[in-house]
Order: C-alpha cells, then sequence, then structure tokens
C-alpha cells in the first residue's frame, strides 16, 4: 500500500476489494490475519470528514474509489474470521466450516461467494 500524503489518498492494492471479500495466497505466506493487519493500517491512516466528502480516499485493488467508511468492512472480515477460527478451535473440518456457511449474511454484499 502507498500512502499519497498531500494528495490524501491511500493506493491499498489488494488488500481491499471494493467488489468481494478480499483474497489472499496462504501458500506464499498470505493469510487473514494480514488482510485484517493491512485493513486496520489503513483505517488508522485516514481521516473522515463530514459525511465523507474531501476525507482521505481509498483505491481498491479492484472496483471503485473507497473512503475510510467503506474500509471498516474490516469488522465483517474480523467476524467472518472469528467464526472460522472458533470452528477450526472446535475441531471442525474445513469441509464442516464450510458447510455451517460463515459468511452467510455478508454473501449479498459480495461478487464472489
Amino acid at each position: 500500500m502507498v500512502f499519497f500524503r498531500r494528495s490524501d489518498v491511500i493506493a491499498a492494492g489488494e488488500i481491499v476489494h471494493a467488489e468481494q471479500y478480499p483474497f489472499f495466497d496462504a501458500k506464499k505466506g498470505g493469510s487473514i490475519k494480514g488482510i485484517l493487519h493491512g485493513l486496520n493500517r489503513i483505517i488508522e491512516m485516514t481521516v473522515p470528514r463530514f459525511n465523507q466528502m474531501a476525507g482521505t480516499r481509498v483505491v481498491a485493488g479492484h472496483g471503485r474509489i473507497l473512503n475510510e467508511a467503506d474500509v471498516e468492512y474490516r469488522d465483517m472480515m474480523t467476524i467472518i474470521y472469528e467464526r472460522v477460527r472458533d470452528a477450526a478451535d472446535q475441531g471442525r473440518t474445513l469441509a464442516q466450516i464450510k458447510a455451517s456457511r460463515p459468511t452467510l449474511e455478508y454473501d449479498p454484499l459480495s461478487c464472489r461467494t
């Protein structure tokens, strides 16, 4: 990610997706924890303004230009992460976790389910 201070723009790259759940490549060291860390960092750096007008703009890897409130989908990602983590801690298999549909109420918000 790159923060252009004078322009108040963050080029977030693949950490943020405006149209789907974020993707990470576990085989190359990516993780949901890394996504959450990146989202938290972006929220720390952004400055909201009245009705989000004139605040920090966030350029996502795909989709429209976002503002600080849009990056708050970090809360959704945290909830999903905790559901999956808790199920894994209970000894459920990946197939059982997928069958429980931990993203169910958020799926309409994402193009990719």
